[in-house]
């Protein structure tokens, strides 16, 4: 009996220890390491882009707006939605998975990587790479190279996370004007359906700009090594953390849509 107090004792301690290990810093790291952090400081982007481009004619529209505008922008923003990956990080428990993408990630291979997508990103590469995608239009590439980065845009979901923040957003404002507008409001305010006609065109749009992207940036990187990249994003930590990550960003917009009304006058 003294000895199953012990192992119990033990196994107990080690939870306790491992559980520890879930840190902020940790949780952080790893959405600077995968790419994450940089599509939450593209969303308060995102949203003024959507906000200029509503159609307010009228005195009294313009004024719904600007206070539509004013409590959206203090709800979205890139504090607020960096918090909420974070605690949902650290509420997951999975301080092992974590260690393991920042392990992969933090590696010479995904760091040159990363480099080479930073270079495509400056003024210079921007617009070399839309030079490229006129290109790519006469003349499709094909072959291995372009279906490992299919197998890359679908483990990172970045097609898919480009375009579900869009639509967040998209459904953040449309509920905001309804509620100032007095019009009810129901479930398909406060859930996002990416398997529509219009989302999955949106999809299909989204995965062509991602695809010439990674072509463009990784064009000099040989085949071998670009195998090993797509790996690294195909291991169950990443794929896990991209799925949490998803998963919080929809949490997230959930609850702002329900909160939308708070402190308004």
């Amino acid at each position: 009996m003294r000895k199953t107090y012990l192992l119990l004792a033990c196994l107990l301690f080690s939870l306790s220890s491992w559980a520890e290990t879930v840190t902020p810093d940790l949780a952080n790291r790893s959405l600077e390491l995968s790419g994450m952090e940089l599509f939450l400081k593209q969303v308060p982007v995102m949203m003024d882009h959507l906000l200029r481009a509503q159609n307010a004619t009228t005195t009294a529209e313009q004024e719904l707006l600007g206070k539509a505008s004013e409590r959206l922008k203090q709800q979205i923003n890139y504090e607020s939605l960096n918090k909420q990956l974070v605690e949902h990080l650290l509420a997951s428990g999975r301080s092992d998975y974590l260690q393991q993408m920042n392990s992969a990630l933090n590696s010479p291979l995904a760091k040159a990587m990363n480099e080479k997508e930073k270079q495509v990103s400056s003024a210079d590469g921007r617009q070399r790479l839309a030079e490229y995608r006129e290109k790519v239009k006469l003349n499709p590439p094909r072959g291995v190279r372009v279906e490992l980065l299919r197998r890359l845009d679908a483990a990172s979901r970045t097609s898919e996370i480009s375009v579900l923040l869009r639509e967040e957003l998209n459904t953040s404002i449309v509920h905001a004007s309804k509620v100032l507008t007095g019009v009810s409001t129901g479930a398909e305010d406060s859930a996002v359906n990416l398997n529509t006609p219009a989302q999955k065109k949106m999809l299909a749009t989204s995965g062509q700009q991602v695809h010439s992207f990674f072509l463009y940036a990784y064009r000099q990187v040989p085949t071998p090594q670009l195998e090993k990249y797509v790996q690294l994003y195909e291991a169950d930590a990443t794929r896990w953390f991209v799925d949490q990550c998803v998963t919080a960003v929809k949490d997230f917009f959930s609850k702002q849509r329900q909160t939308f009304t708070e402190g308004l006058n």
